[in-house]
């Protein structure tokens, strides 16, 4: 069984905000966007609950600057006082964007990179989401220049700065410039933190060589997760291929069929722009794909 899901905001239901670093002092500006946030999420939660979605990434401004204490601190009464019937129908984690980055040599950006990573596993503790479930899906970042040095100090960094609480909850994914998914397999391997298997970077940033066969790949991804769920990211282009890095709205439904039967026992979440629709396309869809077609032909 595959389990299908998006990311952010529902493009059917009122939106989520966020607020300038300005009003961070202003204590009722935050308290009311935090309030908002948490109102939308249990709309979106019921919606995927009726919808039958049951993957969710959470929105990294949920909290809006979260990662300072104090605002956390007020989501956290926030939550207690009226929200403690919020618990997630399906599996919800956190993608950091690029500001998080563990491979720089800049002490500031690590410091922040860390504030931010202590944030998203906070966060994902106050809706007692198991760090099996409740991940922190992040990429290597930057190169800055030398890519072996940076992916060393990636490693150390996690070695030495990363405490467990967010260790535990860390998968490692390749992106479409700099980390392969060879890459991160073999430091998935090195520090036993699981791999999520983004298939259009993949096909934008191959290496030298796939490495082996789509299948393949995506079987040695799987294995390290140990037993928990691994979660594997979908897109391709507006014109359903994995040329340009930019997501099309909507899903190829024919192509993703061919691909469909090597993800049984995953959960996919689909990056399409179109969101919660793309997963409601492949819901429906009841064909499946022609064993004698591979998908990396198509």
């Amino acid at each position: 069984m595959i389990n299908f899901g998006y990311a952010g905001g529902n493009t059917t239901l009122p939106s989520y905000q966020a607020c300038n670093y300005n009003d961070v002092n202003d204590k009722d500006l935050i308290s009311g966007v935090i309030r908002h946030n948490l109102s939308i999420l249990s709309i979106v939660n019921d919606w995927n609950r009726d919808n039958n979605i049951k993957v969710y990434r959470l929105p990294l401004d949920l909290v809006p600057y979260g990662w300072r204490p104090e605002i956390f601190n007020i989501y956290q009464e926030i939550k207690k006082e009226e929200f403690s019937y919020l618990q997630p129908y399906s599996r919800w984690y956190f993608h950091p964007g690029s500001y998080v980055q563990l491979a720089t040599d800049r002490e500031t950006v690590l410091d922040h990179s860390v504030q931010f990573l202590h944030y998203c596993a906070n966060t994902l503790a106050s809706f007692s989401i198991p760090e099996c479930q409740g991940k922190i899906q992040l990429h290597f970042g930057g190169v800055q220049g030398d890519k072996d040095m940076a992916s060393f100090r990636f490693v150390q960094n996690i070695d030495t700065r990363v405490p467990e609480v967010i260790y535990n909850r860390l998968a490692l994914e390749n992106d479409h410039k700099n980390y392969t998914l060879e890459d991160v397999l073999k430091t998935s391997v090195l520090l036993f933190i699981p791999t999520v298997l983004n298939i259009h970077n993949h096909f934008l940033n191959s290496g030298a060589s796939h490495a082996g066969t789509l299948a393949g790949l995506i079987n040695r991804a799987k294995a390290t997760w140990r037993g928990s769920r691994p979660i594997i990211d979908y897109s391709h282009d507006e014109n359903g291929a994995h040329q340009y890095v930019r997501h099309g709205d909507y899903i190829n439904i024919r192509k993703f069929r061919l691909l469909r039967p090597l993800l049984e026992g995953t959960d996919v979440i689909i990056e399409m722009r179109g969101k919660e629709q793309n997963c409601l396309l492949v819901l429906n869809d009841k064909e499946n794909g022609r064993a004698r077609v591979t998908y990396e032909t198509v």
